[in-house]
């Protein structure tokens, strides 16, 4: 028995991550975490903690692997180097898991826990976002991505909501199955009875939103062509080959002409060489917008003025004529890759990490305008934070976009979560998404979060379609802090009773 409790919470990692792409598994994810539970709920406050860093690690382990491949294979690091930098982000991110269960040692045998443990494991997944510039990889309601029904709260509630509903069910199933003490059952129906009629008012909710996306003929619309290049991430900046790579998007984009796209849409550093320079590779890329009669939307690094020199990743938005140009440059950065956080303390990593980029963060959040329509443009990995997005929209963006160059990860599962990822910011806002990325997984989300067009990984593809406007704000949108508010209210509420609890236990009456 003593060993089955040891194994459990590797299980619950495991479980976990196979909820999440590319298997997408996502009905293990309600499961998942009932073998962490039964593991800790005999175990002290201190084992407890300990099994919840042995569940997170199995499970970060398992599911972020590919980091060995983007600094590896593509950051020049050496293997030992790799291993370090994977183990303690792991250990980090499992920090989480070892509160979480210390949360639910104090209120699992608790009436009201149905609640309660699921709103301080979403409280904590808002902090895993927020803290030490942020890393919402993978957070438990995006396993949930193919439930479409399911998935409309989210232009409530956000992806958290999704989370939450998924945890509360881990929690009953362990109730039903393994809670035996006396007098459990009122409990137990109690428990039983809020977590069904949540679900059934999320489904219901969630039909009827679908439903009010079936018909889009009568709104605004405009075409669109996605370029996928497939350009290898290990030549891409090789002077060598720049004219070839810029041909080949040339080349690509010449497809499109039966079709006539309003824009077109290439990836993340897409040209290997600086756009604001007046050069020969510039003047083909202004040409090209002038012979397509289309805007082009394309990443290429910048520079500001002064000194020390300033660079930016940048996004371009090329009019028709060639000449008009806005710009919108990377606002969230990834640590350790485009800057360095924390200079001082981590200042003797430069030396080590050959590829580090000394990037500087855009000013702001500016949506770009081409024809009536505005547009938030999103650069890699923005689009996995759900706040950037909803300040696009609510600055007036009629869609999203996001540019990425996920040729980083190889050909690992990373690109598959980082789409799933980025699809949600649809739902969330009720907006299409468009996303285009150097070597997969490019395509177009609708506003319900179906996948209306996808790429293949490490192909060279060409993607056109209509897309249409939905001038509607959703709830999110409009108040995207709202449901943590809630849920911090939960939290404070349960954490108050609790503490009263324990004093009535201490001393056999209450002390308010």
């Amino acid at each position: 028995m003593i060993k089955a409790r040891s194994i459990a919470p590797i299980l619950s990692g495991i479980l976990l991550t196979l909820s999440f792409p590319p298997l997408c598994r996502y009905y293990l994810a309600w499961i998942a975490f009932i073998p962490l539970f039964w593991a800790i709920e005999r175990a002290s406050f201190k084992d407890g903690f300990k099994m919840g860093l042995i569940a997170g690690f199995s499970h970060y382990l398992s599911l972020l692997y590919w980091i060995t491949i983007a600094i590896g294979r593509y950051g020049n690091v050496n293997l030992i180097l790799q291993l370090v930098s994977l183990f303690l982000l792991c250990i980090y991110l499992s920090l989480y898991f070892g509160i979480f269960c210390y949360f639910f040692k104090l209120s699992y045998d608790r009436w009201f826990s149905v609640l309660l443990i699921p709103s301080f494991w979403t409280l904590l997944e808002f902090l895993r976002a927020r803290l030490l510039s942020g890393f919402p990889w993978c957070l438990l309601g995006y396993s949930q991505f193919k439930c479409k029904t399911l998935i409309q709260v989210a232009d409530i509630t956000g992806v958290y909501g999704i989370s939450l509903l998924v945890m509360m069910e881990n929690a009953v199933l362990y109730n039903i199955f393994f809670e035996k003490r006396e007098g459990y059952i009122k409990s137990l129906l109690l428990n039983l009875i809020t977590f069904i009629t949540l679900l059934a008012v999320v489904l219901i909710y969630g039909n009827y939103r679908l439903r009010c996306f079936k018909n889009p003929e009568d709104r605004c619309s405009f075409k669109v062509s996605i370029i996928q290049g497939n350009v290898d991430q290990s030549i891409k900046w090789n002077p060598e080959y720049q004219k070839q790579t810029i041909e080949k998007y040339i080349r690509l984009t010449y497809l499109t002409k039966s079709f006539r796209p309003d824009l077109i849409v290439w990836p993340e550093t897409s040209l290997p060489f600086f756009f604001q320079e007046d050069s020969p590779f510039s003047k083909k890329i202004r040409e090209l917008s002038k012979e397509m009669k289309a805007y082009i939307l394309f990443g290429s690094p910048a520079y500001g003025r002064g000194y020390p020199r300033r660079f930016y990743n940048r996004a371009y938005l090329l009019s028709p004529s060639g000449k008009e140009v806005s710009y919108y440059d990377k606002v969230h950065l990834v640590p350790f890759g485009e800057y360095l956080p924390f200079k001082g303390m981590f200042s003797f990593l430069r030396g080590l990490l050959p590829n580090f980029g000394e990037f500087e963060s855009g000013r702001s959040l500016a949506p770009l305008r081409f024809k009536d329509i505005s547009m938030g443009v999103l650069i890699c990995f923005e689009s996995i934070f759900p706040e950037l997005s909803s300040e696009e929209v609510r600055r007036g963006a009629g869609i999203l976009v996001n540019i990425t160059n996920d040729a980083w990860f190889g050909n690992s599962s990373a690109p598959y979560q980082h789409f799933q990822m980025a699809a949600f910011r649809a739902v969330e806002n009720r907006v299409y998404l468009i996303r285009c990325a150097n070597t997969g997984i490019s395509g177009i989300v609708d506003p319900a979060g179906r996948v209306i067009a996808e790429s293949n990984l490490f192909k060279e593809e060409v993607i056109n379609l209509q897309i249409h406007i939905y001038n509607h704000l959703s709830f999110y949108t409009r108040h995207p802090k709202a449901f943590i508010y809630f849920i911090l209210i939960i939290c404070i509420i349960g954490l108050s009773y609790l503490g009263v609890e324990k004093k009535r236990d201490k001393g056999g009456r209450v002390y308010v």
